[in-house]
């Protein structure tokens, strides 16, 4: 008995189980990029870099708040929490500045999700008038 080998393409986009890997690397490399620049305030954050930051930290604190439960203890949930407070206002800070606003404002409250879903404006047509002397 033969057995017959078939040839594999390999491409970017594995689907296993309806799940596209590709995809879910960028949404974990945004999240560990959201990580590694935690304490920069300045500069720009797209928007699927910013909803993939949250998205990682929301489906992180699930099972943080199902061990919490069994364990009757809330100090899990309570150093993550911490632990995540300065990296997720930054990325809300970097967000602010993208769609070109102060990044003071990811800290109101009903602003900063209709900001945050904006898209990115694009000020190239403003000209500034400067008058030399």
């Amino acid at each position: 008995m033969f057995f017959h080998r078939k040839t594999c393409v390999k491409t970017q986009n594995v689907v296993y189980f309806g799940i596209q890997f590709e995809f879910m690397r960028k949404i974990l490399s945004a999240f560990i990029n959201g990580l590694s620049m935690a304490f920069n305030f300045k500069g720009e954050t797209s928007r699927f870099d910013f909803w993939s930051f949250y998205f990682i930290y929301f489906i992180t604190i699930i099972p943080l708040t199902i061990l919490c439960t069994i364990l009757d203890s809330q100090i899990i949930a309570f150093i993550y929490i911490t632990i995540m407070y300065i990296p997720s206002i930054s990325i809300g800070f970097r967000r602010m500045h993208d769609v070109n606003q102060s990044g003071w404002l990811f800290l109101v409250p009903i602003v900063n999700i209709t900001l945050s879903c904006r898209a990115k404006e694009d000020n190239s047509h403003i000209t500034l008038n400067v008058e030399t002397d």
